[in-house]
């Protein structure tokens, strides 16, 4: 079926329009009358629903006749225009290289420094293995917050069982204790103990010196206050006969405070304790600050001093100058793709154009022949319609009107439409001219892809001279 509507038989024409009706109602009433000099309404309507038809008909054909003429015109880029588009990408990708090459020789200068620097540390301090840092700190940083949150806890729970406000009051006391514990003398721990594994026998002399004259007697003091500061927070102990207090004639003199009682206690009954929890305390204070001198000193960090820290530097130098060199390199192959497909897309080849040639003309010489006798069919139809609205109105007008009718009325009514034509037929040449432009088409687009691959790997390849941080 051509069209979307319905063709217009005479007889889907008389239902639709009523015709011997609508023209006996009106010739009984003398219309159209004899001045009347084009269609009068019901022939309007008639002619309207053909020529709606056939204007769809011709709307048609016409978009066929345009995918015709597409296909017929070819691609509109020739190939010194493609030969011009390569040059012009060629100079882009060199362009696009030169705005970040400065940045990468800065980038890669300050990395092979860095290396260098490295390089010259391990060979001045004998280091031949490599260092020991992780990727990232997050872990030992957890580790150390986990050590201060368990030693708070532990410490509070001891603690409260001395006070009033039982746990909690404890807790709130116990953080400095623990931050003590971590941050003072893990730090000092992990910087005596880079002294001890330095190279250098006077480093490693004072390192264990300040080990074991420093740091443990700092850890165990200080932990053994602790335990003591625990041991004075009830108000009945020691009790007044310790050798913190003093009585004489005037009364009992000596500390007011727990934390005074715990230095006194600490200075006088050093390693003396209450019993086994306050031991206890002691032994988990110890033992925090070991663990946070592990952590600080080689989980954190690589133990040998300014080792890790030139490893660092390294890796940082090193992974900005990935950075912009991914930057670059995504540039660079953005560029060469959309050349490449660019190329790919204005490519037509010749075989398959001669065929779509072939196939679109047979369509719309097709359309034209099925078209023109469609027209002679609607023409028929039509004029027969309009003929029996005529006929029926005649016969139905009064004697007196019978021939008043329009004067038009006279001749037969034609059909104003056009007759659609073939349009000339193309030289499409033969399947082996088709075959042979077609080898010579691709020979041409790989010889231009090939310039843009050759472009765009000088590019990457003084991309990696540039930026060599070895040999």
């Amino acid at each position: 079926m051509l069209g979307s509507q319905p063709f217009p038989t005479l007889d889907h024409l008389r239902e639709r329009c009523q015709i011997e009706d609508r023209g006996h109602d009106r010739g009984n009433d003398g219309e159209p009358p004899a001045t009347q000099s084009g269609l009068d309404p019901v022939e309007t309507e008639i002619f309207g629903h053909c020529n709606s038809y056939y204007s769809e008909l011709l709307d048609e054909y016409r978009r066929k006749q345009l995918a015709f003429d597409e296909v017929r015109k070819g691609s509109r880029v020739t190939p010194s225009q493609l030969d011009a588009d390569v040059d012009q990408a060629c100079t882009e990708i060199r362009n696009t290289y030169g705005r970040h090459r400065e940045d990468l020789r800065t980038q890669a200068k300050e990395a092979r420094g860095a290396i260098e620097e490295l390089n010259r540390f391990k060979e001045e301090n004998e280091i031949s293995r490599p260092p020991e840092i992780p990727d990232s700190t997050k872990l030992s940083w957890g580790i150390l917050g986990v050590i201060v949150l368990l030693e708070t806890l532990i410490n509070g729970f001891f603690f409260g069982e001395q006070l009033p406000g039982g746990t909690f009051a404890g807790v709130s006391q116990a953080v400095l204790i623990s931050l003590g514990n971590v941050l003072v003398i893990g730090l000092l721990g992990k910087l005596l103990i880079g002294r001890i594994v330095h190279r250098l026998s006077l480093h490693r002399f004072a390192g264990w010196v300040g080990l074991l004259a420093a740091v443990v007697p700092l850890a165990l003091a200080f932990n053994l206050g602790v335990a003591h500061y625990r041991d004075a927070l009830p108000e009945d102990y020691p009790g007044y006969e310790a050798e913190c207090y003093r009585i004489d004639d005037d009364g009992v003199s000596g500390p007011t405070e727990a934390d005074q009682e715990a230095l006194c206690l600490l200075r006088t009954s050093t390693f003396l304790l209450s019993g086994f929890k306050s031991y206890l305390l002691l032994l988990v204070g110890l033992a925090m600050c070991v663990v946070a001198i592990w952590d600080w000193t080689f989980h954190m960090n690589d133990p040998y001093p300014g080792y890790g820290k030139r490893e660092r530097e390294r890796r940082k130098k090193e992974n900005w100058l990935d950075v912009a060199k991914d930057d670059a390199t995504a540039e660079l192959e953005a560029v060469h793709r959309d050349s490449v497909a660019h190329q790919n897309a204005a490519f037509e080849d010749p075989v398959a154009r001669r065929q779509r040639l072939i196939a679109a003309y047979r369509d719309v010489c097709t359309f034209a022949d099925q078209v023109r006798n469609r027209r002679d069919d609607l023409e028929v139809s039509c004029t027969g319609a309009i003929q029996l609205y005529r006929g029926a109105n005649i016969a139905a007008r009064p004697e007196e009107f019978r021939t008043a009718t329009p004067d038009h009325w006279e001749e037969p009514w034609t059909a104003p439409w056009d007759v659609p034509e073939r349009p000339p037929k193309p030289d499409w040449g033969t399947a082996a001219d088709a075959e042979e432009a077609k080898e010579s088409a691709t020979q041409a687009k790989r010889a231009r892809t090939a310039r843009l691959d050759a472009c765009h790997k000088e590019m990457m390849t003084d991309m990696r001279r540039t930026t060599k941080l070895h040999g």
